[in-house]
């Protein structure tokens, strides 16, 4: 009796496992099926384009998928920020050097990241400092509602010297946290960083540390009676928009 009862315990558990394998290709699936559409819907706007061509760009992986650049795009197509941070250097970086040397050369645009030896590998292979202003910052541990995460130090001094309120901050970096990642939008909102104007990208929002981070700006916002729209764009990677009011649009595109 104990061994027919062992059996049928480990039929059970076989059958569970059976089903939770089934569930995450589905989920699996499901977000390659969606990718594959936004990858269908970024070529077809970057079609033409006066000024994003032939800009060989690494999608996925670590790298940003196609509904963050298909986001991106539009953003700085029809939108052309003034004032662009991006925090995390990567091949987004690549757009935005692009809108600045054949869109709009106007724009201020800053990239910060925390790892001297990519900047350089960046630098000597597809990055131009006459187009992006490279900040290298390293991260530091800091307890936000008893928990660790990382986050840039002296963020907030080392942007003092370009005297800038940012219309789009587009956040990447530094690398995630389980708790409360890539908080420093918090202080760049609490230092009156953001322009009235604004549009905010957290990338890899799927994840719980992002997640939480987003709740506590949106706090923030409130506190401050800043009106603001949200939106997301998933693929197989998740983005969340917040915007000011007057791009309402952008949460639909």
């Amino acid at each position: 009796m104990y061994n027919k009862i062992r059996r049928i315990i480990h039929k059970i558990h076989d059958s569970n496992r059976r089903i939770i394998t089934l569930e995450e290709n589905q989920k699996e699936l499901l977000k390659l099926d969606r990718e594959n559409y936004w990858a269908n819907v970024f070529q077809s706007s970057v079609a033409g384009s006066s000024w994003f061509k032939e800009i060989p760009l690494n999608v996925g992986r670590w790298a940003g998928n196609y509904s963050l650049f298909y986001v991106l795009y539009r953003i700085l197509n029809e939108i052309k920020p003034q004032n662009i941070l991006e925090l995390g250097l990567g091949e987004t970086t690549k757009m935005i050097q692009a809108y600045k040397k054949d869109n709009n050369s106007n724009a201020n645009c800053i990239t910060v990241e925390q790892n001297k030896d990519w900047i350089d590998i960046r630098i000597k292979n597809d990055i131009s400092i006459d187009l992006i202003n490279l900040l290298h910052i390293p991260v530091h541990t800091i307890n936000i509602d008893g928990k660790q995460t990382s986050a840039y130090k002296g963020l907030v001094e080392a942007l003092k010297p370009f005297d800038q309120k940012f219309n789009l901050i587009l956040i990447d970096g530094p690398n995630g946290s389980l708790n409360f990642s890539r908080y420093n939008i918090i202080e760049l909102v609490e230092k009156d960083l953001l322009a009235d104007d604004f549009i905010i990208i957290m990338d890899d929002y799927e994840r719980n540390g992002e997640r939480q981070t987003i709740e506590k700006l949106l706090e923030l916002l409130k506190q401050k009676n800043i009106k603001f729209e949200v939106g997301d764009y998933v693929g197989e990677k998740h983005q969340r928009l917040i915007v000011s009011s007057n791009f309402l649009y952008l949460i639909s595109l």
